[in-house]
């Protein structure tokens, strides 16, 4: 259950991240194209996180399919996070556009990475599977 509220809290966040499209600067603050090859990313993160959602609804009606979901979607998240901090490292951490974005490696970063993980780590638990196997109102059968 604790897995499903943290895919929830993921992948509420990665939908989010969607909105950020909009506010990425044009070709005109853009000269070196660093957004536009970044615009991708974003999208497979917001499809990844729209999975993790899907999987913590199912996940919360014990259905078993919500269980994969998680595990794959969190799985490609955490590569992507991964992916995207080395590109963005490799352009040079801090991006100027009029406005200067500093995208070294922040708290804020640390504790996503550490929730997906948490996350992947519990919907990974043999528990997770004994408690989508066991069903309210039909006999229990021993663990």
């Amino acid at each position: 259950m604790f897995a499903a509220i943290l895919a929830l809290l993921g992948g509420t966040r990665g939908v989010y991240a969607l909105t950020a499209i909009r506010f990425l600067p044009g070709s005109d603050l853009d000269p070196t194209g660093f957004w536009r090859s970044v615009k991708p990313l974003i999208l497979l993160g917001a499809v990844l996180a729209a999975i993790m959602l899907l999987g913590a609804v199912l996940l919360l009606l014990r259905k078993q399919a919500g269980q994969i979901l998680i595990a794959a979607a969190g799985t490609a998240y955490l590569a992507l996070s991964t992916v995207f901090t080395i590109i963005d490292h490799r352009h040079g951490g801090t991006v100027h556009t009029g406005v200067t974005l500093n995208t070294q490696l922040t708290l804020i970063g640390v504790v996503g990475t550490v929730f997906n993980i948490a996350m992947l780590v519990l919907v990974l638990l043999p528990g997770t599977s004994r408690w989508l196997a066991d069903r309210p109102g039909f006999p229990r059968t021993p663990y």
